[in-house]
C-alpha cells in the first residue's frame, strides 16, 4: 500500500503513458519496448525506448507476444516469444537498459497476466495446452508453482493471451477452437485458484460471438476498470463481452467499420482515467496501417478513434500496455 499525505493535496492532473512492443522480423529495426504518452497524436517520436544488447530482448522474429506493467512495484514485464522467456524491466527504464530479472520457460510464452492478490504471474506457453502460474519474483529456471492443464481444460495448444478479471477474481484466456481451420477464437474463464484438470467455470463461443472472425494473430485481451468486461482485439474490430457472459452470446459493444480505421487489431489495453479524466480504450494494430488507435472507453459501433499515433517509429505493433501516474508537487505518487 501506498500512502499519500498532505501533498496530494498539490496533486496536479494524472500523466499516463502507453507501451508497445514493436519490432521487425528481420531484425530491423530489433524488437524493443516503446513508450508514448497518451495524448500522442500523428506522428511524434517516443519518449523512451527499451533496446539494445544488454536488454537481452534478442532480434527473433517472434518478438515480445505481450507487455505488463505493475504500478506497485514498479515494473515492466514481457513475454519474450523468441528466446523462451520473461523479462522485468524498472518502470521508466530507457535506452539499453539491464532486465531487473529473467524467468526462463520450456515454451513460448504467448500471453501474460499479473496477480496481485497474490503476486503471481500467469504465463499462456504455447504448445503446453496449459496455463502456467509463477512468483512475480521468480528467476531462472524455476518450475511453475502450479498449473491448468489436462483434457477437462480445453485449453488449446496455442493460447493467445490472458487477463486477471480482478471483478470476479477469474481469469480469462483467449486461445483457438480446436481443430477450427479458420483459426476461430474462443474465450475460456477459470477461477482464480484453479489448479490440475479443471473445466473452465464460462466458455464464450460460437457464430453469436462473431470471434470467428479473428485471424491467427489477433486475440489481445484486457479488462476494463470494474473488472467486469471482457475486451478483445479481433482482426479488424474490437468486441466487448460482459464477464459473466457463457455461451453463443452476441459481444455488448462492438468497434468495426471504415470510419474506426481498424486493419489487423493485435492487442488492446484499457487505460484508466484519473481525477475526473474519462477511461480509454488503446488498440494496437500489427498489419495494414501500423498505428495505436484510441477510443472512447464505451465506444460502439463504426466511430473514429479519439486519436490515431502512426509514427514511423512503430514497426508491426505486437502488444500494449498502459500506466497512469499521479503528479505531485516533489513527483510521482
Amino acid at each position: 500500500m501506498r500512502w499519500v499525505f498532505a501533498l496530494a493535496l498539490l496533486a496536479q492532473p494524472a500523466m499516463a503513458e502507453i507501451y508497445v512492443t514493436d519490432g521487425s522480423a528481420n531484425g530491423s529495426p530489433p524488437n524493443r519496448i516503446s513508450v508514448w504518452s497518451d495524448t500522442a497524436n500523428g506522428n511524434p517520436p517516443p519518449l523512451r525506448r527499451i533496446v539494445g544488447a544488454r536488454t537481452g530482448i534478442g532480434n527473433g522474429s517472434n518478438g515480445l507476444s505481450d507487455i505488463i506493467t505493475i504500478s506497485s512495484r514498479q515494473e515492466i514485464l514481457v513475454a519474450n516469444n523468441s528466446l523462451f522467456r520473461i523479462q522485468s524491466f524498472q518502470l521508466g527504464a530507457n535506452g539499453d537498459a539491464l532486465p531487473l530479472r529473467e524467468l526462463q520457460l520450456n515454451g513460448q510464452p504467448k500471453g501474460l497476466a499479473y496477480i496481485p492478490l497474490t503476486d503471481e504471474i500467469v504465463v499462456a506457453p504455447a504448445n503446453f495446452s496449459a496455463l502456467h502460474f509463477h512468483s512475480r519474483s521468480a528467476t531462472g529456471n524455476a518450475a511453475p508453482t502450479r498449473t491448468i492443464s489436462g483434457s477437462n481444460t480445453g485449453i488449446g495448444s496455442i493460447p493467445t493471451d490472458i487477463v486477471y478479471l480482478f471483478g470476479l477474481d477469474q481469469i480469462a484466456v483467449s486461445d483457438y477452437v480446436p481443430g477450427d481451420l479458420n483459426f476461430a477464437k474462443r474465450i475460456q474463464v477459470f477461477a482464480r485458484t484453479a489448479s490440475g484438470n479443471v473445466a473452465p467455470v464460462r466458455v464464450i463461443q460460437g457464430a453469436a460471438t462473431q470471434l470467428a472472425l479473428c485471424n491467427a494473430r489477433s486475440a489481445g485481451i484486457t479488462t476494463d476498470n470494474t473488472g467486469t468486461e471482457i475486451i478483445i482485439g479481433c482482426f479488424n474490430q474490437v468486441l466487448t463481452f460482459s464477464a459473466t457472459a457463457n455461451g453463443d452470446v452476441a459481444p455488448v459493444r462492438r468497434i468495426a467499420g471504415f470510419a474506426t480505421t481498424l486493419s489487423g487489431v493485435s492487442d488492446v489495453a484499457f487505460l484508466f482515467g484519473e481525477q475526473g479524466q474519462p477511461s480509454t480504450l488503446v488498440v494496437t494494430q500489427f498489419s495494414g496501417s501500423t498505428s495505436l488507435a484510441r477510443f472512447d472507453a464505451s465506444a460502439n459501433g463504426d466511430v473514429a478513434p479519439l486519436s490515431t499515433l502512426s509514427s514511423t517509429a512503430l514497426t508491426q505493433a505486437r502488444s500494449v500496455a498502459t500506466e497512469t501516474i499521479t503528479l505531485l508537487q516533489d513527483g510521482y505518487e
